[in-house]
């Protein structure tokens, strides 16, 4: 009868290790870790969303202040390219350091890939920026030229 008594003895300092941890007091290691699990994960996800739309705002606001600018040419297409150019020598390097992938699987085929995508989707911020930025331009451009032919 010796050994049933060493495997309940086990079980209680297994099951009271647990309830250090966890809360819910039916709750075990699988449990708890399966719930750290998933917030950490829902935590990764809002703080990727925060990080994209702050990038997305910077990179219209950055596009915007390109289309304002420039003096001659469209104002539209530096803006673009200003936008284009941020998450090229910005944006891309900052995603590809700070994760936790190697840099060969990040520029293998389906991570580069991944970027492109994500250069679809920044775009997207780039034209909208350079878009008010052309048509802030527009009025104050017309309104220096009215300026100037009243005289």
């Amino acid at each position: 009868m010796k050994a049933p008594s060493s495997v309940v003895g086990i079980g209680y300092a297994g099951r009271g290790r647990g309830h250090e941890r966890c809360e819910a007091p039916v709750a075990g290691h699988t449990a708890d870790v399966t719930e750290n699990g998933r917030t950490t994960l829902i935590q990764d996800r809002l703080d990727l969303r925060r990080i994209a739309l702050g990038a997305g705002i910077g990179l219209a606001l950055g596009s915007a202040l390109g289309a304002l600018s420039i003096r001659r040419g469209s104002r539209l297409a530096a803006g673009v390219i200003a936008g284009i150019a941020a998450y090229v020598l910005v944006v891309a390097p900052v995603l590809v350091i700070t994760d936790d992938v190697a840099l060969a699987e990040d520029l293998n085929a389906g991570g580069l890939g991944f970027l492109a995508l994500l250069l679809l989707a920044f775009s997207v911020f780039a034209f909208l920026g350079a878009t008010v930025g052309g048509f802030i331009a527009s009025f104050t451009h017309g309104a220096r030229m009215q300026k100037r032919h009243q005289h």
